[in-house]
């Protein structure tokens, strides 16, 4: 498992410059406070900016932020129709709509994501409030601490891990779904059917924060103290 997390938490940092939590599902919120790990660069919680008396407003999108990420040798769908023949190497039935996923071996992240963006509303002042928090011997600010600042809440999110060998994984959708259908719809009732290898996947998940950006204060060695996106 932890090498499956360093691999999703690098592949997601590398290609759309945004942080990731683990497990997948996680609870992320504006305004919370912790550690970026070093390897994979995953989120590790510790508070939020209300138990250090700070507020902030909160600006939130009204248009949805799409996710599209591949990174996987030979990958390839093959979508399956109800009444047609079963594909070959696949476990979907004759009566199934579905999926076929494949790849070949090697490390392998598949994202499908439907987002909305929030985040909060006033640098300016974030950056006044922490320099004082974090000047403050009472507070028990620590140096390394990053603030979510841009959470990314999904409407709609697929993630497929793969790790090692050749795998296989098939996918079921509701009878009357069209093909080919969104991989992240959350209304084309996804499911699992099975799958080879080792995987971990979450098919159309939403209510939560698949990808997020950090603050933190700079300068403490050098300049002035000041707000800056991490990483």
């Amino acid at each position: 498992m932890a090498s499956m997390a360093k691999m999703y938490g690098t592949a997601v940092r590398d290609e759309i410059k945004l942080f990731t939590a683990w497990p997948i599902g996680t609870n992320i919120s504006l305004g919370d406070v912790g550690f970026l790990t070093r390897h994979g660069k995953l989120f590790e919680r510790r508070t939020n900016l209300a138990n250090f008396d700070t507020t902030f407003g909160v600006k939130k999108g009204t248009t949805t932020t799409d996710f599209d990420i591949t990174l996987a040798r030979d990958f390839e769908t093959r979508f399956k129709a109800a009444g047609n023949a079963p594909l070959a190497g696949s476990s979907l039935l004759t009566t199934d709509v579905g999926v076929a996923i494949g790849y070949g071996e090697g490390s392998s992240v598949v994202v499908r994501a439907h987002t909305v963006e929030s985040s909060i509303d006033d640098l300016q002042k974030l950056e006044a409030d922490l320099i004082r928090v974090s000047t403050d011997a009472g507070s028990r600010w620590h140096s390394n601490f990053v603030v979510v600042t841009t959470v990314y809440e999904s409407t709609g999110t697929t993630i497929i891990l793969s790790s090692g060998k050749k795998t296989n994984l098939d996918i079921k959708a509701r009878a009357d779904v069209a093909i080919p259908f969104d991989l992240a719809d959350v209304n084309v009732g996804l499911a699992a059917a099975s799958g080879s290898s080792k995987f971990i996947s979450a098919l159309a998940r939403t209510n939560f924060v698949p990808f997020f950006q950090a603050h933190h204060i700079a300068g403490r060695y050098w300049g002035p103290l000041r707000l800056e996106l991490y990483g």
